[in-house]
């Protein structure tokens, strides 16, 4: 496996073997469009992901909800 398997035809990567081509190229790429790409691959979709494969060969009920472990705020440097 890649960086092209991982990019894909994602229309928010550039691959080049030309570093300063591929870093102008990406100049191009809308900002909403980055925006929308990555809210798609959150955390909660991961999990998602996870537990739908899992479900698919048995090893949990598929109707399973992922469990929110993340707080909702994060801790000061104080608090850690």
């Amino acid at each position: 496996m890649g960086p092209r398997d991982v990019i894909g035809d994602t229309p928010v990567a550039v691959l080049s073997e030309d570093l300063r081509s591929a870093c102008l190229s990406v100049l191009q790429i809308s900002p909403q469009a980055c925006v929308e790409f990555a809210g798609r691959h959150t955390w909660e979709a991961a999990a998602r992901a996870f537990i739908d494969n899992m479900a698919q060969i048995g090893a949990v009920p598929a109707e399973t909800e992922p469990v929110d472990f993340l707080p909702a705020q994060p801790a000061s440097l104080l608090e850690i």
